[in-house]
């Protein structure tokens, strides 16, 4: 039993209010609706049907007898009308029909210990054999006590009744020759299933038909006792012989064929015959000593395998001649059967026998003897079969036949006890017919017991016990419906396809049954579910304490015990059987203690038959699941409206962890909010996440999470987090200081060079807000002497502290950081010392933080993956920055950057003194060294300016003066310079970490050179510096360029030009166009005159171009080289020549005549004449 303990304590007070009000509904339903255990196990039925009174009808119910108009019987006394009417006629081709249930006894028989039992009313009594009284004794000494109902038979019957599948309870049939319902049938019979039947006495005796012939038997299902209780005898002789013995073999052994004697229940049995010999003799028979010739010798009442033979004479020689043997048997001649003692040109179809067969020569389920054609199908037996004799489960003796007997789609699972068994058939003698076999199975004992002169065709059928012609499968094959339905072809149950054979329906652990077959329907209550079967059970699960019983809604109930048993495991029947702690059943059972129970129902009938059935598995779980929701070392395991505020800086996962070890989860569900809620409204909201893999907070923000957790029982759990705040510091990062970097997530720098960091903070403001400490953190200790300026955007103040070789409370949980407080700090641009203290911006109830903090670094080791975060901290909550903000610096030593300047010039010279010009291209820029094709930044030269530094040096690097050098022009994109004091050009250019394309133009005039005749060179460096003056050279290439000077003379006396008509403005429409020329110059020197025009008539554009002289002459010059043309000739020292102009082809601007004098290609001086052409006369 299970004892009601405290666990209804433990229920909360709906759970309580639930399960009182469960377990009332229950009892008073229950009390209501079902009868107690005691009447029903008593035997009394639920059905108001009469009990027959023993009397007879004076006709049928109704009914003309034909097909579409039959007899209607409804109750044993017209059914006993029937047996009276059979007195005078046979009804053939009548029609009758039973319409409902027929009670022909009210008490309940047992046959037990040769005891016919009549249980009334739970008492028991004891019926006198062959009669109707019954005693409260078996010696049956004092007066009966009552009488019970003796059903007269239905004799030579030749129509048809169909019992429409209605039940006849309490058959009582006795009588000392044929007993059955029905003697000698030669009809149809179907639709009938007794219940509680007991027919005793007979030589042939069955429940349905002691002999039918030309006759259908279908749709019938026998339960009770048969039992033959007959003194017929039968004897059987056969003639044997026995070959002439000599003496001189002493003994001899004869085989003798005594198995089909030893399945009859002999009485007696001897062997009789004469012997003779021509010698005295002495003789002994199976050691009985042969005194006479003729002779007899005792078997007794088993027939042995082996007759002996003893023989002895003086004369060795002698010998015996045995003539006129034979075996004489006596036997006991009667038939047990279930359903029909013996059959000729009969259809068996869709029977089943349930009861107890007992016999005395020959006891079968189903057909005790075959005497013509007959055919079984789709039948079986369950029951037990017990023969001194011969036992069968469907049919028992096939002989001296040769008729077709066939059966097909049938089974025996019942037990068999006898001398010879067979589970199909116990003897086939002689029998000269086919006896067929097909799609059948045999579960006790060999499926064929004694086969002797006989065909036997099996065809796929199967069996658990060896035999030749039978497939041979364990037991749990046949409780396969797949194998059966597949295999034997025994076809599933529908309805609609009943005439097709689609009529056996299938049970867990239970063979095949048809359709009509229905064990008591009884029902096992627990709480509001009801099981009717035995099966492997489910999972089912309440949340309050429940309560058991059972009902039993048969109308013919043959019920002994109810019993129970609770288990945590599913057993199979074999278990069940084992078990012995079975605990009576008799009023409602409560179940309180939280656990897992199947309930398994043990149903006892009257003839010790065991019916089981079961719960599904319950759970009964009041307890509400564990349940929390884990981040790391924070764990939440309550539902609380009282929240704290949690900060967390990345993409977190959240975890829910649940137990429950009763029912177990059912569902994990979530949901997310920013709002806190009441049990009452989570009761009630509809939106939830199932849960997978925990819970993601992706979104910053302010958030909730509820989760709900179900058992299976349907107890629920809530819990919830704080606030979680997903916030944190945006960082943004760059190399160096300047804005000409990009953000990255990677720094690459030199030891050498800065980083700067941008931390912002938006965040709600709470209560508290004021008392959160600041801190840098970093991943590695900074280096010492390294300077970090911090700089509070909100408050326009900038701090500076620079690292000392402590440790900065360096410690290692997940991650290793050094903190830096910002109490560190000390505030630049004040007098006195005033350290950073903690003050909070808010604008619209929102706080915020503007940090920008730079690190120059000077360390002379490699750093790698430094991480710098920013964190607040009140000893509760952290807010740093945000994870996928995080930024690495990687410091590099010995990865210095360079400048690379390049250009193209390929070594060209300059003539100082003379008209030339040379172009120049310079590139310049910064090139990072790089570690895995990652640039690594040098920002040390972040403010440098790139510059070009230009002087005229001498052979020996000395600088010339910038007096000398009027004539030399330098432009660097397209402007001017000019030498300055300490003689150098300085061009200041844009930062070096530009990349830059400089033009650099140097252009000598033709004037007289002031330079002393020799080598110089025009040096180009390149510099770096804050303004890209003052500054150190580079390192890179110096461009030192070739200039050449000659022909230097402090004031030329030789060489001299007087112009007559010497005008500077010529007009295009004046005849005085013409320059009279009179040049003197030393001997052996050769005068060149060459013309050039103004590119522009300005003032600020000093600009010509060489022009062809000739062009603008009325008489043609001699050209000497490139546009320039010799005057006079070497020898003469004074030169007189006339220039005369066509004015109209020259343009409105400024020429020049440049008179050159040289000593053979040296040049020596030069004379320039500028004139300008305007339009008119002059």
């Amino acid at each position: 039993m299970i004892k009601i303990k405290n666990a209804f304590l433990k229920l909360s007070t709906t759970q309580k209010i639930f399960f009182s009000l469960s377990l009332l509904v229950l009892i008073f339903s229950l009390s209501a609706l079902i009868p107690t255990l005691s009447k029903l196990i008593s035997g009394t039925r639920g059905s108001t049907k009469v009990i027959w009174d023993g009397t007879i009808a004076s006709s049928f119910n109704s009914g003309s007898g034909t097909k579409s108009d039959p007899y209607v019987i409804t109750d044993g006394s017209e059914l006993a009308f029937l047996s009276l009417k059979l007195e005078d006629t046979s009804y053939n081709n009548n029609y009758f029909i039973i319409t409902d249930n027929i009670n022909l006894n009210e008490g309940i028989f047992k046959y037990e210990n040769d005891d016919i039992i009549y249980i009334l009313n739970d008492e028991v009594f004891y019926v006198d054999k062959y009669t109707n009284k019954y005693y409260e004794t078996n010696d049956f000494s004092d007066p009966s006590i009552g009488t019970v109902n003796i059903f007269p038979s239905l004799e030579n019957f030749e129509g048809t009744i169909n019992g429409n599948l209605n039940t006849i309870y309490g058959m009582y049939i006795t009588g000392e020759e044929e007993t059955a319902l029905f003697k000698n049938l030669s009809g149809s019979v179907e639709g009938l299933i007794f219940k509680n039947s007991l027919v005793y006495g007979g030589s042939v005796t069955s429940g349905l038909v002691t002999k039918a012939e030309n006759s259908i038997i279908k749709d019938i299902i026998f339960d009770g006792y048969v039992i033959s209780d007959s003194d017929r005898e039968n004897t059987i002789t056969s003639m044997f012989t026995i070959d002439d013995f000599y003496v001189s073999e002493i003994e001899r052994n004869i085989d003798f064929d005594n198995e089909y004697y030893n399945s009859l229940d002999i009485i007696s049995s001897e062997i009789s015959g004469e012997y003779f010999s021509i010698d005295n003799i002495d003789l002994t028979i199976n050691d009985e000593e042969v005194l006479t010739p003729a002779f007899n010798i005792n078997l007794g009442t088993q027939v042995p395998d082996v007759i002996n033979i003893k023989a002895s004479s003086t004369n060795e020689e002698a010998s015996l001649e045995f003539f006129d043997m034979q075996i004489k048997v006596v036997y006991k001649d009667d038939i047990s059967s279930g359903i029909v003692g013996s059959a000729n040109n009969t259809l068996i179809s869709n029977v089943v026998n349930k009861g107890s067969i007992i016999g005395s020569n020959l006891a079968s389920g189903i057909l005790g003897k075959v005497e013509g054609p007959v055919t079984i199908n789709n039948s079986y037996n369950e029951g037990l079969i017990e023969s001194s004799g011969s036992s069968s489960g469907l049919i028992g003796f096939i002989e001296n036949t040769t008729d077709i007997i066939t059966i097909n789609n049938s089974y025996n699972s019942g037990n068999l006890l006898g001398k010879t068994s067979g589970g199909i058939v116990s003897v086939i003698n002689d029998s000269f017919g086919e006896v067929d076999i097909k799609n059948s199975f045999n579960i006790t004992g060999s499926p064929l017991g004694l086969v002797k002169g006989s065909f036997v065709n099996v065809n796929n059928s199967y069996s658990v016990i060896y035999d030749d012609d039978f497939i041979v499968k364990d037991l749990d094959y046949f409780y396969n419906k797949d194998n059966l339905i597949n295999d034997l072809k025994f076809k599933e149950y529908l309805e609609e396809d009943i005439e097709s054979g689609f009529i056996w329906i299938y049970d867990y652990e239970n063979f095949p049954k048809l359709y009509f077959d229905l064990d008591e329907e009884i029902n096992l209550h627990v709480g509001p579910f009801v099981f009717k079967e035995f099966y492997i059970p489910n999972n089912k699960y309440i949340n309050y304490p429940t309560g058991f019983t059972v009902d039993i809604v048969n109308d013919f109930s043959l019920v002994d015990n109810v019993s129970y048993y609770l288990s945590s495991d599913n057993l199979t029947k074999e278990e069940l059987n084992n078990i012995s702690e079975w605990e009576d059943l008799n009023s409602l059972i409560q179940i309180t203690e939280e656990g897992s129970y199947i309930i398994y129902i043990k149903i006892l009938d009257y003839q010790g038959r065991v019916t089981y059935l079961n719960s599904d598995k319950i759970t009964i779980d009041f307890t509400k699941p564990d349940a929390s929701i884990v981040l790391n070392e924070e764990i939440w395991n309550t539902l609380n409206e009282d929240l704290n505020v949690f900060y967390i800086n990345n993409d977190e996962n959240f975890k829910v962890k649940v137990n429950d070890e009763i029912s177990g989860i059912k569902e994990v569900k979530y949901h997310i909010t920013n709002n806190v809620l009441t049990e009452n409204e989570l009761n009630n909201l509809e939106v939830w996440t199932t849960h997978e893999n925990g819970i993601m907070i992706e979104v910053p923000g302010k958030h909730v999470i509820y989760v709900k957790v179900l058992d299976r029982a349907g107890n629920i759990t809530y819990v919830n987090t704080d606030f979680i705040y997903y916030n944190g510091f945006i960082v943004t990062a760059r190399p160096g200081i300047k804005n000409n970097y990009q953000f990255t997530d990677i720094i690459n720098i030199t030891s050498n060079s800065s980083a700067t960091f941008n931390f912002n903070y938006s965040g709600e403001y709470l209560p508290g807000f004021e008392n959160y400490n600041r801190f840098l953190k970093t991943s590695e200790i900074l280096p010492s002497n390294t300077n970090i300026k911090l700089i509070d955007n909100s408050n326009n103040k900038i701090y500076q502290y620079i690292t000392t070789s402590d440790d900065y409370d360096y410690t290692c949980d997940e991650e290793c950081f050094a903190t830096y407080p910002f109490t560190l700090f000390k505030e630049l641009g004040v007098k006195e010392d005033s350290y950073y203290e903690n003050q909070i911006t808010i604008n619209e109830d929102l706080v915020i933080e503007d940090f920008t903090v730079i690190f120059e670094f000077n360390t002379s080791d490699d750093i790698n993956d430094l991480k710098i975060l920013f964190e607040l901290n009140n000893n509760e909550n952290t807010i740093s920055t945000l994870n996928n903000d995080d930024k690495l610096i990687n410091i590099f030593t010995h990865k210095y950057l360079d400048v690379d300047v390049s250009h193209n010039y390929e070594g060209e010279s300059l003539i100082y003194g003379v008209n030339s010009n040379l172009n120049i291209n310079i590139n310049s820029k910064i090139n990072y060294k790089k570690d895995n094709d990652n640039i690594i930044y040098d920002t040390s030269k972040d403010d440098l300016k790139l510059g070009l530094k230009i002087s005229l040096v001498d052979e020996e690097n000395n600088r010339v003066h910038r007096k000398f050098l009027k004539d030399l022009i330098i432009k660097v994109n397209n402007e001017d310079y000019i030498f300055e004091s300490d003689n150098y050009i300085k061009v200041p250019l844009d930062y070096l970490t530009s990349e830059q394309d400089i033009s650099l133009e140097i252009i000598t005039n033709d004037n007289v050179s002031l330079l002393i005749d020799g080598t110089y060179y025009l040096k180009v460096e390149y510099i770096a510096a804050f303004d890209g003056i003052y500054s150190e050279k580079l390192n890179g290439d110096i461009t030192n360029i070739p200039v050449l000077s000659s022909g230097h003379v402090e004031k030329n006396d030789y060489f001299n030009i007087d112009i007559d008509n010497n005008v500077n403005i010529l007009y295009k429409e004046s005849d005085n166009n013409y320059y009279d020329l009179e040049i003197t110059k030393s001997n052996g020197s050769k005068v060149l005159v060459s013309l050039y025009e103004k590119e522009n008539l300005s003032a600020y554009d000093q600009s010509y171009k060489l022009v062809d002289l000739n062009n603008y002459l009325y008489e043609e010059l001699v050209l000497e080289d490139n546009k320039k043309y010799i005057l006079g000739s070497i020898d003469e020292e004074i030169i007189n020549v006339a220039l005369n102009f066509d004015v109209d082809k020259f343009e409105y601007t400024g020429y020049k005549l440049v008179f050159e004098l040289f000593d053979e290609n040296k040049k020596m001086s030069q004379i320039t004449k500028h004139f300008i052409i305007r339009g008119g006369l002059s």
